[in-house]
């Protein structure tokens, strides 16, 4: 019995080493697969990288060309209000012609009316001169 505990303790050293020599060997394939999913990863990370940079360069250029199609909006609509305006403003020079027309027909009527209200009173001041005239004699 006591050679088998001895050959035991014999055999222990020799297995462990294989053991420690089986353990470094898993430590490396870790290691390994470890580097390796690692580069994947890399790899995944430049490849979302690339698509957001694309990503971001054609909502760029999106965003130009909104911009611009904004501004040439811009620019015919600003045309239009200034066509209006000039429109408005010719509208508004003629209306004040008319008016200021229309205002020098009334005052040449109100003339007119004046000066035959004149002759109207002065007529009848005449012919009632001269009714009281030929009543009295």
């Amino acid at each position: 019995m006591a050679e088998t505990p001895e050959s035991q303790a014999a055999s222990a050293p020799d297995n462990t080493h294989w053991g420690v020599a089986y353990l470094r060997e898993d430590l490396q394939d870790l290691r390994q697969q470890i580097r390796d999913d690692v580069k994947d990863l890399r790899q995944q990370i430049a490849e979302t990288n690339k698509r957001i940079d694309e990503f971001s360069q054609t909502l760029g250029q999106q965003i130009a060309e909104t911009n611009k199609r904004i501004d040439e909006f811009s620019q015919t609509l600003g045309q239009q209000i200034a066509g209006t305006n000039k429109r408005i403003d010719e509208f508004s020079q003629t209306l004040g012609q008319q008016i200021a027309e229309t205002n020098k027909r009334v005052d040449e009527t109100n003339r007119l009316i004046d000066s035959r209200f004149a002759w109207l009173i002065t007529t009848v001041v005449a012919l009632t001169g001269i009714l009281i005239a030929v009543i009295k004699l």
